[in-house]
């Protein structure tokens, strides 16, 4: 082998290398955010005792868990809030009683959603949407101008259980994130 053929494959080695290190870190980086993407995303959590829930009045609730911030990981911090509205009176036996569970990020733009007793219905204050108590869409007719969300409040998943050292009852809610501005439910990772 003669001298100038072993510098050209020492060269190309050289290049070969210092590609691969410029070229790692990038593709582990978006490889990384195609595997996270994978999770559910969902959280489940007991948020509130039976008791504590008024027949016929929405409770905000705060939902607590573990976030990650770059490398930083908040063990106990307010991920989300929720609205919990119970249907069934205080004479339904606990296992009975029906509770619903809606997200209080704003389908339209994520702001807080919150409560207008007075008209008995929910309000988000950003731009000027409002649900019912079901988290329905109003229409035209009910706020005298168009509604900006482009869907329904997005309702969660809860079930009414007994816990296993006191035997009090609570609300049992699975918490998840929609994409915000869509017509249609879809899931993000919390």
């Amino acid at each position: 082998m003669q001298r100038r053929t072993a510098m050209k494959w020492l060269a190309g080695f050289l290049g070969a290398c210092c590609t691969a290190l410029v070229a790692l870190p990038g593709g582990s980086f978006l490889l990384s955010a195609v595997r996270r993407r994978g999770g559910s995303g969902a959280v489940v959590q007991r948020v509130a005792r039976l008791v504590d829930l008024v027949p016929g009045e929405p409770l905000q609730v705060p939902i607590v868990g573990r976030t990650r911030d770059a490398w930083t990981v908040y063990d106990e911090k307010i991920i989300g809030r929720i609205w919990l509205l119970r249907s069934t009176d205080d004479e339904t036996p606990p296992e009975q009683s029906k509770v619903h569970a809606l997200s209080a990020v704003c389908p339209h733009l994520a702001c807080t959603i919150g409560l207008d007793s007075e008209k008995k219905r929910y309000h988000c204050p950003c731009h000027e949407a409002g649900f019912d108590w079901s988290g329905t869409r109003l229409g035209r007719n009910e706020l005298g101008r168009p509604n900006p969300s482009p869907r329904d409040m997005d309702p969660l998943e809860c079930r009414i259980v007994q816990d296993d050292e006191d035997g009090s009852w609570w609300v049992e809610v699975t918490y998840q994130r929609f994409e915000i501005g869509l017509p249609v439910r879809r899931p993000v990772e919390v």
